[in-house]
């Protein structure tokens, strides 16, 4: 019978956790990207502001997702993995 180390599992939870969250920043990153292009071509002569106003409200969107969810996703995992860790540790 094989044995599953634990510190494995957690890493290998820890990159699929990671990757669907990239996954889901790249997917709105790209229709943000899409959605602002066509806004563009399409308002390029008509009415330029009402581009300028979505293309700066959802940027700052984009931004704060970075900010807030992308960057400090790392230091999250670590903090729930020693916890989990201790906790073992201490059933032990």
């Amino acid at each position: 019978m094989a044995t599953i180390n634990y510190k494995e599992l957690t890493d290998a939870y820890k990159k699929v956790l990671k990757k669907e969250k990239l996954k889901a920043f790249y997917i709105h990153l790209s229709a943000y990207f899409v959605v602002n292009t066509a806004l563009f071509v399409t308002n390029i002569d008509s009415n330029p502001a009402v581009f300028w106003g979505c293309f700066l409200g959802w940027g700052s969107g984009v931004i704060a997702i970075v900010v807030f969810k992308v960057v400090p996703m790392d230091k999250q995992l670590e903090a729930q993995r020693i916890e989990v860790e201790s906790m073992v540790a201490a059933s032990q």
